[in-house]
């Protein structure tokens, strides 16, 4: 198929250029992020698409903005293109209707896990670590009191995440030397 390249995942199925899968059969599960938590979605097979509200337009933007050539798209990369732009469009409107402190919360929740990931790898990434903590401790600076009811269980949360880079900094040396 002219203008698309071929990649291929850990799992053995093939993407064509911009993430298009190019084998039905072999459609790998995939997840929604959302303030409810994250939503499993069903990635459309050929002949499934819904291609309604998905215009000519933004099929052939979308295709562009992947780095393809519109023209070059066979009847069902088109269709998985166009099932592509209504999920996406989907989740736009999902987070549209979100609440700000929400999804920041989730966010901020993102950073802790990191560091508590980082500081829990034998040995700790206690530099890792920190930048997480410290941009953590940034957004509770700058937004905590907006987050509502997340805002004190963050701030818990951040002084556990501090208490535990301390007492493991103590016992591995200095940070520095893993940035």
């Amino acid at each position: 198929m002219k203008g698309l390249e071929y990649q291929h995942s850990p799992d053995g199925q093939n993407f064509g250029r911009g993430g298009i899968p190019t084998d039905p059969t072999k459609v790998t599960p995939m997840s929604l992020w959302t303030p409810d938590g994250e939503v499993p979605v069903e990635r459309s097979q050929p002949g499934t698409g819904d291609p309604s509200g998905v215009d000519d337009e933004t099929v052939a933007s979308a295709a562009e903005a992947l780095g393809i050539d519109p023209s070059t798209l066979s009847p069902e990369d088109r269709e998985r293109l166009v099932a592509m732009v209504g999920q996406m469009a989907e989740a736009q409107r999902r987070l549209a209707a979100a609440d700000a402190a929400d999804v920041v919360a989730n966010h901020a929740m993102g950073l802790y896990e990191f560091a508590a990931i980082k500081l829990g790898t034998d040995p700790p990434q206690l530099g890792e670590a920190r930048t997480a903590i410290d941009a953590l401790g940034g957004l509770m600076d700058a937004a905590g009191g907006r987050l509502g009811e997340h805002g004190r269980s963050l701030n818990e949360a951040l002084d556990q995440i501090r208490l535990v880079w301390v007492r493991l900094q103590e016992t591995e040396g200095d940070p520095a030397a893993d940035s």
